[in-house]
C-alpha cells in the first residue's frame, strides 16, 4: 500500500464518520474548543525576553552583569554641539576613549556623519523633556503589546 492510497483511505473513513455521525463530530469539536477556552484562560505572558533564553546563554550572563551594575540596559548616543567643530570633535573622541575601557560596554562608535542626525531626525531635548518622555514610554511599552495580544486571544494578559 503506498502513502497516497494510505492517505485516501483515511481521507474516505474520516468523510463517512462525518457523514454517518455529524453530532458525534460536532460535539467532539465543541468539547475540544471548551478545553482549549479553558486551559488557555489561566495564560500567563512574560514580557521578558531573557526570561526565553536559557540562563547559561553568553547574551543572558552579559546582560546580568550589565543589570548587576548599572541597574539597566540601554543603548546610550551622545550627541555634542558647539560653535568650533574641532572643539566638539575632540570632546566626542575623549568621551569615546574613556567610555571604551569598561567591560560592560559592549560597542562604541564615533560619527561625524551629521547627516545621518538630520535624514532620522534626531530629537535634542533637555534633561527634564527626555525623562518624561523616557517615563511616559516606560508606562505605556509593556501595557501596549499586551493589550493587542489579549484581544487576540481573547483572553486577560497578565504582566510581570
Amino acid at each position: 500500500m503506498t502513502l497516497s492510497v494510505a492517505y485516501h483511505s483515511i481521507a474516505v473513513a474520516w468523510s463517512k464518520i462525518i457523514c454517518e455521525r455529524p453530532f458525534v463530530v460536532l460535539g467532539l469539536a465543541l468539547f475540544a474548543t471548551i478545553a482549549a477556552l479553558k486551559l488557555s484562560s489561566g495564560l500567563s505572558i512574560s514580557t521578558r525576553l531573557e526570561d526565553l533564553m536559557p540562563a547559561s546563554a553568553r547574551s543572558v550572563q552579559s546582560l546580568n552583569a550589565v543589570l548587576e551594575k548599572s541597574g539597566s540596559f540601554a543603548s546610550i548616543q551622545i550627541v555634542a554641539q558647539s560653535d568650533d567643530p574641532k572643539t566638539t570633535r575632540e570632546f566626542l573622541k575623549k568621551a569615546k576613549s574613556q567610555i571604551d575601557p569598561y567591560d560592560w560596554v559592549a560597542y562604541s562608535q564615533y560619527s561625524e556623519d551629521v547627516e545621518f542626525l538630520t535624514r532620522h531626525r534626531l530629537l535634542m531635548l533637555e534633561t527634564e523633556e527626555l525623562e518624561a518622555l523616557e517615563q511616559d514610554i516606560k508606562d505605556a511599552y509593556p501595557v501596549f503589546p499586551a493589550q493587542k495580544l489579549a484581544e487576540a486571544v481573547g483572553t486577560d494578559v497578565t504582566l510581570s
